[in-house]
């Protein structure tokens, strides 16, 4: 059973299941601090439409967070519980995201290709290629044991390079291994 909150951007009814609970659902308790942090890993800590990497997005004042290619509404008004896999999560930035918003994948891709320039299919392989890459979960929760947090292992550098080379490294098959 289905109740109508609002109209949504295109005039459609937004539908959520009776009893769902958007606050337990946003910031960054939907999804264990592991996984999320393995996501980030998987796509090298960039976003994966405009390629800003984590360390350009902090100088710009803006935030990494997790992108749904389908996003919710999208499978709530097929009549399908919300995808909250890796195989339907990628790394993006908070500027990305707020534009797609509820869009669908190939409409933004081809939105953000006009906008940047860029060919709409090399965006859209790289969405595709992300999606079939396997997680390490066992790194990711190696490192939140050891630095204490998602954004602790993100921020951290190495203390013996600069951060120039901390960049490298975070762009190295062997990232953030000591």
């Amino acid at each position: 059973m289905y109740i109508k909150l609002f109209e949504d951007f295109d005039g459609a009814p937004d539908l959520r299941p009776v009893g769902y609970n958007r606050k337990a659902t946003t910031g960054m308790n939907w999804i264990r601090q592991e996984k999320r942090l393995a996501i980030y890993m998987r796509d090298r800590l960039k976003c994966i439409y405009c390629l800003d990497d984590v360390y350009q997005m902090h100088d710009k004042g803006i935030s990494l967070t997790l992108d749904h290619v389908r996003p919710h509404i999208h499978s709530i008004k097929a009549g399908e519980n919300a995808d909250n896999t890796e195989k339907n999560l990628v790394t993006c930035c908070s500027t990305c995201n707020s534009v797609r918003q509820d869009l669908d994948i190939d409409k933004f891709i081809a939105k953000f290709a006009e906008k940047s320039g860029e060919n709409p299919q090399e965006i859209r392989t790289r969405v595709d290629d992300a999606l079939t890459k396997p997680l390490d979960m066992r790194k990711a929760k190696e490192l939140i044991i050891h630095k204490g947090s998602t954004l602790a292992v993100i921020m951290s550098k190495h203390p013996d390079l600069s951060l120039e080379e901390s960049l490298q490294l975070t762009h190295s098959s062997d990232f953030l291994i000591k």
